[in-house]
């Protein structure tokens, strides 16, 4: 299969506005949106993201993580009754019958575990003695049992009064990760490393004596974050890397409309794609993708095969086009299509290879983010 790459253009780099402190947390994914272009524009190479969840939508998020028992579930809504911040925030309320821990959960994909990684939240309880931890799955400790790779919680910090909002954070994973590092190979044997650990879940643990519990969470803030695309298979009694795509990435959407006039470009065989959602757009300040909300990961394309990028987590690529393109519709020297030299003999114009560009990049699930200079 021949390898598509993208021409280069020039590269306009912009001044970066200061970030002010009292910014709407509504905003959350247009301001990281505007972070990543920013960065991308100056020639930063993104490494880690910074992710927050305000609690202002509708949807709930957390859930009682599995265990022997089930408590009852009196009440779960995300609520507008006395949040830390903003207008929301999730409160659920149990009924506990036996005497245990009990533990609440939310899902944050499968973070590579760096030294930069970092998690708090604010919680409320009626009740003290609230910790924040961090599941974590490790690829290369496999539980006999279930033949799976197994899971550990990384603790950080503890709730000391009730009935107040309090912070709770979990530091560094990869020093409480080295501290389990003996038992874990105690009970699963001594060849087992932590390479390749990913934090998966946020879990609040709540050591539980019968009777009503009354928890209200709040404002997450995760730094570090790097999404993992590559999972690890055993081959022969050793890991091996196999690419596979981000099961947390939502890929481009290519709809093509039924009354589509055909087009004279060389492309005709794929038509200029749409996202005709009628629910993609901004709600609430939240860029959403088939209305459910959407994390844009962006990078410059500097020659690798789009299907690469779409494995490696990707799902946008910064496409930098000059103004002349559209008024002028120039030809495409052939300097330009080094990359593809098949395309050389077609004499293409400019609006024809934007045309194939755009094309090739959404057939690999990847949207655009056009940068008109």
């Amino acid at each position: 299969m021949n390898e598509f790459r993208l021409p280069r253009f020039s590269i306009h780099i912009p001044q970066q506005p200061p970030v002010s402190c009292h910014r709407p947390a509504v905003s959350l994914l247009l301001l990281i949106l505007w972070r990543v272009l920013a960065s991308l524009a100056a020639g930063e190479v993104l490494l880690a993201a910074t992710v927050e969840e305000s609690f202002e939508g509708e949807h709930i998020s957390w859930a009682v993580a599995e265990s022997g028992f089930r408590p009852r579930i009196v009440s779960h809504t995300r609520s507008r009754e006395k949040p830390h911040r903003g207008i929301g925030c999730e409160r659920i309320v149990l009924d506990v019958s036996s005497g245990t821990t009990l533990r609440l959960q939310t899902p944050i994909g499968r973070t590579r575990v760096i030294d930069e990684w970092r998690a708090s939240l604010w919680v409320r309880g009626d009740h003290p003695d609230i910790r924040l931890s961090v599941r974590v799955m490790l690829p290369n400790f496999i539980d006999p049992k279930t033949g799976r790779p197994v899971e550990v919680l990384v603790p950080g910090s503890i709730s000391q009064d009730a009935d107040r909002w309090e912070q709770l954070e979990v530091g560094t994973i990869s020093t409480g990760l080295q501290q389990q590092l003996l038992a874990l190979r105690a009970e699963h044997g001594p060849t087992g490393d932590l390479t390749g650990a990913l934090a998966t879940h946020l879990v609040l643990e709540l050591s539980s004596s019968p009777g009503r519990y009354d928890v209200a969470i709040d404002d997450i803030l995760l730094n570090g974050v790097v999404q993992d695309a590559v999972v690890a298979t055993p081959a022969k009694g050793r890991q091996t890397a196999t690419s596979v795509r981000d099961p947390h990435v939502r890929p481009a959407q290519r709809t093509v409309p039924a009354n589509a006039e055909p087009t004279a470009s060389p492309s005709a065989a794929s038509p200029v794609e749409s996202l005709a959602d009628p629910s993609t757009g901004l709600a609430r300040g939240v860029l959403e993708v088939g209305g459910l909300p959407f994390f844009p990961r962006a990078l410059d394309h500097s020659g690798e095969p789009l299907e690469v990028i779409a494995a490696m987590g990707f799902n946008c690529v910064r496409l930098p086009i000059s103004i002349d393109l559209w008024y002028k519709d120039p030809p495409v020297p052939a300097f330009a299509l080094a990359a593809n030299p098949e395309l050389q003999a077609l004499g293409l114009s400019g609006m024809q290879l934007l045309d194939k560009t755009i094309s090739a990049l959404t057939s690999a699930g990847l949207l655009i983010l056009l940068n008109d200079h």
